[in-house]
């Protein structure tokens, strides 16, 4: 959950490096519990609670190999560094994948549709599928990648027609010189 102070539409639309409204085609997994229920049909309680907690160290990431791994890469796996072992967990089993068409741009993107790669914590943003949202994001430095999270000001697109309003005002030439004065309500 992020928390901030109510925020200006104005605030939010300079913030970030892109801002569109994008309708979520697929996310991959849908979510942590589903990658929880494979999990419990095969890993010991303890094991599970460590994913439960969103990251394992290097020592439980060893462990659970042997569960998860098919044997001909258990041990070049076994045999990483620690944190090339984090990330290779981090990559399979904490990340998501978003793909989103972009419905309608206002900065900062080109493409029709893209795809986010978050996580599960409660600093990542729960995109849904079917679903559009008004999406304010920035990029990764070292990829460029497209990123968002929770405190990055989304919202279903039934909850964001200020800012709609605002942002679109900017892209027709309608607010030029336009003061930043009204606060949104969370």
């Amino acid at each position: 959950m992020c928390v901030r102070p109510d925020v200006r539409p104005c605030e939010l639309a300079q913030q970030g490096e892109a801002a569109f409204v994008g309708f979520v085609i697929r996310t991959e997994p849908r979510s942590f519990g589903d990658i929880l229920d494979q999990l419990q049909q095969k890993l010991p309680a303890k094991l599970v609670q460590a994913f439960h907690a969103g990251s394992l160290t290097a020592k439980e990431a060893r462990e659970v190999i042997p569960y998860l791994v098919a044997e001909g890469e258990r041990a070049p796996l076994l045999a990483s560094s620690e944190a090339d072992l984090q990330t290779y967990f981090k990559i399979r089993f904490f990340q998501r994948h978003v793909q989103i068409r972009v419905m309608e741009a206002f900065r900062g993107v080109e493409a029709q549709e893209l795809e986010f790669i978050t996580g599960f914590s409660s600093c990542e943003f729960n995109f849904k599928e079917n679903k559009s949202y008004l999406i304010y994001a920035g990029r990764h430095e070292g990829s460029q990648q497209l990123t968002t999270g929770a405190c990055s000001g989304n919202r279903p697109i039934e909850s964001a027609q200020e800012e709609l309003k605002y942002l679109r005002g900017l892209k027709s030439g309608t607010l030029l010189g336009a003061t930043c004065k009204s606060r949104l309500s969370k």
